[in-house]
């Protein structure tokens, strides 16, 4: 590494604003930076992730975006060192690095479905994958959700419901023309299975979900009576009572 990148990462203050403000413009000034000097100025400054939420200045998660923003302009070669941050991070780092890498559109959206089946048996893993999928705003990540939804369907409900969080979330991000037809019946269908799951968190953010599908304009009137007849029922003002 050279000189100046080294001052850059001795002198930073993750824990001051200013320290960190004055090490982005000193970052923004090199025009050439070597792979290992990508990944070394990363690592400085990401530990920002990990006090951005005890900061008592409003300087410090401001500049949290920006590190965000400078690590996705590394480029693709920095995907791999996003991913394994993404899954052995805090659970707070790892959402800022989870956008990290949402910023890099298409490419890194292909790269991170390229890694879910190396993670289908690490549970842990799978919950912070699916987090970061529901951070990209690309309307190519609708394409995503049957695999979403799949993987939702599994033993442990953290991984149901994180999956289910992720749906809600990608629904709320995309216009309804996003959501081609044929997915959104088997959508509604998949979701709404998981109103009987036996775990709170699991229904709750299925109920969520389906609202937010609802509010979007995704439903067909059938599957709109169909849900608003099952949301009365659970608050026990159906016609039956």
């Amino acid at each position: 590494m050279n000189d100046q990148v080294n001052v850059i990462i001795q002198t930073l203050d993750t824990h001051s604003a200013e320290s960190v403000t004055e090490g982005l413009k000193a970052v923004k000034a090199i025009r050439t930076l070597s792979f290992e000097e990508k990944i070394a100025l990363s690592k400085a400054f990401s530990d920002v992730f990990f006090h951005v939420h005890d900061a008592s200045t409003t300087q410090l998660p401001k500049q949290a975006v920006r590190i965000e923003r400078l690590i996705a302009q590394c480029g693709p070669e920095m995907f791999p060192f996003l991913l394994e941050e993404i899954l052995h991070a805090d659970t707070e780092s790892s959402v800022f690095f989870g956008r990290s890498l949402a910023r890099s559109g298409v490419p890194a959206l292909e790269y991170l479905l390229s890694k879910l089946d190396e993670h289908r048996n690490h549970d842990h893993d799978l919950i912070n994958l699916l987090q970061t999928l529901a951070l990209f705003a690309i309307p190519e990540v609708v394409e995503t959700l049957p695999n979403i939804l799949t993987i939702a369907q599994h033993h442990n409900h953290q991984v149901t419901a994180m999956g289910l969080y992720a749906a809600g979330r990608i629904v709320q991000k995309h216009k309804v023309n996003a959501f081609p037809e044929e997915l959104r019946s088997h959508f509604f269908d998949a979701v709404f299975r998981f109103l009987s799951n036996p775990q709170v968190l699991v229904r709750k953010n299925a109920a969520r979900t389906l609202g937010k599908m609802l509010r979007k304009g995704l439903l067909t009137r059938d599957n709109e009576n169909k849900l608003y007849k099952t949301f009365l029922a659970i608050a026990g003002r159906d016609e039956h009572n």
